[in-house]
């Protein structure tokens, strides 16, 4: 299955939510680092795809909230067990000493 980043990236925000509740559009912005119009355009698709839905929230009908489909929990979870098998990998190559520098770079290049 090819997809590409900003493509994976919305249904991927499993970590804001997204699967559990609606999120707000702004907040997958902000989330995304893009702008509106990009982000817009990558929900269009999505929606096309059947991956989100996205609706008015039932409390401000100004705030479009989005929602994984079905097809778009499932995608996550292709998606999720395909980068878990690569990190695997990946990890698999590296002695524990490697695994702990690898991670203490990426914490470091991540800001944490």
């Amino acid at each position: 299955m090819s997809t590409s980043t900003p493509r994976v990236r919305v249904p991927c925000e499993r970590a804001r939510g997204l699967d559990r509740a609606p999120s707000p559009i702004y907040a997958v912005v902000e989330a995304m680092g893009r702008g509106l119009s990009r982000v817009s355009r990558v929900i269009r698709r999505l929606e096309g795809r059947g991956l989100v839905s996205k609706m008015p929230l039932t409390e401000d009908k100004r705030v479009n909230v989005l929602s994984l489909t079905p097809g778009g929990k499932k995608h996550v979870e292709v998606v999720e067990t395909a980068l878990r098998r690569v990190i695997g990998e990946v990890f698999a190559q590296l002695d524990q000493a490697e695994r702990t520098e690898l991670l203490s770079l990426l914490k470091k290049l991540s800001g944490e």
